[in-house]
């Protein structure tokens, strides 16, 4: 199902975290480190997707429509809000540590660049963390976890499909 849904077959190892009312995957939990056949590691840092078409054909469109730069603002012009987004962002970087394995930690602690990209990367691994890039990624945070102020920002709008 959720091949069709992108497209495509998702990269790295995934589960479906939530589903829609009618039981169709909405968004996929990936874990942060893709590994290739031969062995070599590459960080992942989109924590959660979003899948849904509905949810995507819906954001693109409110991305193509100028919200990203409309969110930008708020974040910078609303201090309340920008603090929330803050603590999504640790929350999101909590979550995507929790679910590496000991094995991927030592990696990180051996190659201070990849860790670095963990550390300082937010959702979807945005290293600006008073911006947003991508509605996407903040919705499927939102719809994972119910907690995430720009994906509630969006769902407030009321035209959520």
């Amino acid at each position: 199902m959720v091949k069709r849904q992108l497209g495509r077959t998702p990269l790295g190892t995934w589960t479906v975290h939530t589903s829609c009312p009618g039981g169709h995957p909405q968004t996929l939990r990936v874990h942060p480190i893709l590994t290739s056949k031969k062995g070599q590691r590459t960080p992942f840092p989109t924590h959660f997707w979003l899948c849904c078409p509905h949810y995507v054909k819906w954001v693109s469109r409110l991305e193509a429509s100028g919200y990203i730069t409309k969110i930008n603002d708020m974040l910078m012009e609303n201090q309340t809000m920008a603090d929330a987004f803050l603590k999504n962002i640790a929350s999101y970087q909590s979550m995507r540590e929790d679910c590496m394995s000991a094995e991927d930690l030592e990696y990180l602690q051996q190659n201070p660049s990849m860790r670095m990209r963990f550390s300082d990367g937010g959702i979807g691994g945005s290293a600006n963390h008073t911006r947003i890039r991508c509605i996407h990624e903040n919705m499927a945070h939102y719809l994972a976890t119910g907690d995430n102020v720009v994906g509630e920002y969006i769902a407030s709008l009321g035209i959520i499909p």
